[in-house]
Order: C-alpha cells, then sequence, then structure tokens
C-alpha cells in the first residue's frame, strides 16, 4: 500500500513500511470501512423511514372507499332496497 520510499523528508526502511502496511490493513483500513458502513446505513434508514411516512401520510389522507364514494348504497341493500 505505502511504496514510497520517501514520507515527508525522511526516508523510511523496509520494516517500518511492512509495518505501516500491517497498521493500514488491521488497523485504519477496518476502521474506516466501519465507518463508512454505519453512514451508508444511516442514510438508509432515515430513507426508508421518509418513505414510510410519505406512503402513511397518502395512506390517512386518502378517501376511505377510494375515488368513488359509496357511502350510502350498503345501507340500501341490507334494507332490501334497489338504489337504482
Amino acid at each position: 500500500m505505502f511504496d514510497t520510499t520517501e514520507l515527508g523528508s525522511q526516508r523510511i526502511s523496509s520494516l517500518q513500511r511492512r509495518y505501516l502496511n500491517i497498521a493500514w490493513e488491521n488497523k485504519l483500513l477496518l476502521k474506516l470501512e466501519t465507518d463508512v458502513l454505519s453512514q451508508l446505513k444511516e442514510r438508509a434508514e432515515g430513507g426508508a423511514i421518509q418513505v414510510f411516512a410519505d406512503n402513511l401520510q397518502d395512506l390517512l389522507m386518502a378517501a376511505p372507499a377510494g375515488a368513488i364514494v359509496y357511502w350510502c348504497r350498503p345501507w340500501l341493500f341490507v334494507m332490501g332496497l334497489n338504489w337504482r
């Protein structure tokens, strides 16, 4: 990962480069990956909550029986009357 032979103005040895690679692979990369995945998960959850809220609001604000109102029609059938 760290192939440069200079770090700032100082030269680094192959042993130091090896330890830098080990630290990157075992510590820093895992922490970075965990942080990125947790941020993505939070964004996804926030988006899912917003979609659910929008769908719930649309559902609650919709007419009870859809676009056509049938509120008196079932009572006529219960009483045995024809609605036409």
